[in-house]
Order: structure tokens, then sequence, then C-alpha cells
């Protein structure tokens, strides 16, 4: 674990099925805890002995941030022409249970909303609805 911000980090976000996103696993190569995040996690994370959770500390709150900003760009880049729902689906409907997941929520949201991420759908026209963000 080096904490390093080149470190590799990935994001798995589910293509939306019709029903509700499932909540996903942060991973250090192998599975973690659940976050009540609706994607994946793969990090150079700081973990527990047991591996059932991350410890709340200054390289796992990089990992966030840096987390946090490639998925506002993801969001923005693909859009709701590739993904038909508003990235706050992906943040999940329940507030996680660990501390440490929760600020992550929020620092996910801070990041779609300082980018400008259509997030809130709107009606636009009758019966049809577009993504808006209010930044």
């Amino acid at each position: 674990s080096t904490g390093d911000n080149q470190a590799p980090l990935a994001l798995a976000l589910p293509v939306p099925g019709g029903g509700p996103l499932a909540p996903q696993r942060a991973f250090a190569t192998l599975p973690l805890c659940h976050t009540g995040l609706a994607f994946a996690i793969n990090a150079d994370w700081d973990v527990s002995a047991s591996r059932d959770g991350v410890h709340e500390n200054s390289q796992n709150e990089n990992v966030i941030s840096r987390a946090a900003v490639a998925f506002a760009q993801a969001a923005g880049q693909l859009g709701s022409q590739l993904i038909s729902i508003s990235p706050l689906q992906y943040l999940g409907d329940h507030i996680p249970l660990q501390r440490f997941w929760r600020r992550a929520r929020e620092a996910f949201l801070q990041a779609l909303f300082a980018a400008g991420v259509p997030c809130i759908p709107v009606e636009v026209d009758e019966g049809e609805e577009q993504l808006f963000a209010d930044a």
C-alpha cells in the first residue's frame, strides 16, 4: 500500500437492466466489504487484517477523492445516451452503515455537482424527461 496518486484505480458500473441497481463491494484485487454504492471500486486500499473493511485514513480518503473525480468524469462523458439512469442512482438508495462509506458517498455526490453533471430528471416536453444539473 503506497497511497500513491498513480496507483491503479478501477470503477465498474453495472449497466441498468430495468430493476434497481444492487449494492456492490470495494475490491483490493479480492473482494472486501459492501460499500452501499451501486458500483464496484477496485483500488490499493489500506484494508483491515480481516479484509472486512478499510481503514479510515489519508490513503483511503485519497482513493475516494480520486474515485469520485473519475466517477464524475465518466458520468459526464457517458451522459444519458449510454446510461439511461441518473448518476445519483449509482450512489445507492440506502445510506451506508459505515461512516467511511457515508463520507465516500458524500464525496461522490459533491464531485458530480462540482463537475456540473446532469443528475436530476426534469420534464422538458409532455412525458419526456431530461437530466438537469444545477451548477
